[in-house]
């Protein structure tokens, strides 16, 4: 209900500029000019929800590199960007899924067994941690986990703000098996 109200005020607002636009610039005599505005403020309001429609398209091998540079995951051979969604307006998602090399699988692999983060009862603890502090937080807090848990490897990674709120939540999956690596990210 909330998101059509937003989109009746958003055309409404676009409607009187748009009405505003010619009218001032037909009774001072520039109409071409009017029109010339008018055609430049529809595109810039289309292309501000058509950018949400079609992100997804503008996400490339290069994107998908730099989120997991954030995580210090490094991929030196060459891969594949098999599916990509980014989905939502207010709580973005983020997912992607990877075909890397065997050698790239075993280095983050071979990383996620000697981090300091790893789980040494291979279980997701994010949850346990975040539950019980939450709402006691006196800075931002980051946690992560790493963990192993059927036939994946997982990487888990949670950034929570002082007042509670979750602002991002990274979860990577490298399979054991073979050569796929999933990210998904919600902020």
């Amino acid at each position: 209900m909330l998101f059509l109200l937003m989109i009746l005020i958003f055309l409404t607002i676009f409607i009187v500029i748009i009405f505003l636009t010619l009218k001032v610039s037909s009774k001072l005599g520039y109409r071409k000019l009017g029109i010339t505005i008018v055609i430049s403020i529809a595109l810039i309001f289309l292309l501000i929800p058509l950018n949400f429609l079609y992100d997804d398209i503008f996400f490339f091998k290069s994107d998908a590199k730099k989120k997991l540079e954030e995580h210090n995951i490094i991929l030196n051979e060459n891969f594949d960007l098999k599916n990509k969604s980014i989905s939502g307006v207010m709580d973005r998602e983020l997912q992607f899924e990877l075909t890397i090399s065997e050698k790239d699988k075993e280095e983050i692999i071979k990383k996620f067994k000697n981090s300091p983060y790893r789980s040494l009862n291979n279980t997701n603890e994010i949850y346990d941690i975040e539950s019980k502090i939450k709402n006691s937080l006196k800075r931002d807090t980051i946690l992560y986990s790493i963990y192993e848990e059927n036939g994946f490897w997982y990487l888990e990674y949670c950034k929570i703000l002082s007042n509670g709120y979750i602002q991002t939540r990274d979860m990577i999956q490298v399979s054991k098996n073979n050569n796929e690596l999933y990210f998904t990210r919600k902020e």
